[in-house]
């Protein structure tokens, strides 16, 4: 009798139990909503040092814009440089345009430097015959000229800056 009294009082306390402690959290409970805007994490280079756009804040899109063909922009934190010119990937691609020039790089004009989000790792500069994985990457897009000719190189992710020559 002893036993089914212990038995039935054990019962009876793991059924208030039940009824009165919250279920235990899955995880799921706590998750935080993505913020509105989303930083990116530092890119290290082969240096080991942040990458220049790693910094930077990219603007998400809705899935309405996506289907209309916006294309997502990054916009620079109040400390990221004001003239994208001074990067060390633009004196890069001005030494390898001289040398192929055969001339000394302060007399090529950096005409424009921008930030941009390549749409794959082809980075603006698909080869024939490549097949290329199909995410954004941050990049630049780096316009040099000499000559009254105007030079395209590109750069993305911990690729340096390469000449986009058509092929």
């Amino acid at each position: 009798m002893r036993t089914a009294v212990l038995w039935a009082l054990g019962l009876a306390l793991g059924l208030l139990t039940a009824c009165v402690m919250p279920p235990a959290p899955t995880g799921f409970e706590t998750a935080q909503p993505w913020p509105a805007e989303v930083s990116a994490s530092p890119t290290p280079s082969r240096t080991g040092t942040p990458a220049p756009w790693a910094k930077f804040r990219a603007t998400p899109l809705t899935p309405l814009a996506r289907l209309q063909g916006e294309k997502p922009t990054m916009t620079p934190p109040p400390s990221a440089p004001s003239d994208l010119r001074n990067l060390p990937q633009v004196a890069l691609a001005r030494a390898d345009l001289a040398r192929r020039l055969g001339i000394a790089p302060e007399s090529i004009q950096v005409v424009q430097v921008e930030m941009v989000v390549w749409p794959d790792q082809g980075l603006g500069c698909p080869q024939p015959g490549m097949a290329y994985l199909q995410v954004p990457v941050d990049g630049l897009r780096i316009l040099l000229a000499y000559g009254g000719r105007t030079y395209a190189y590109h750069s993305g992710g911990l690729r340096p800056p390469f000449l986009c020559e058509p092929p």
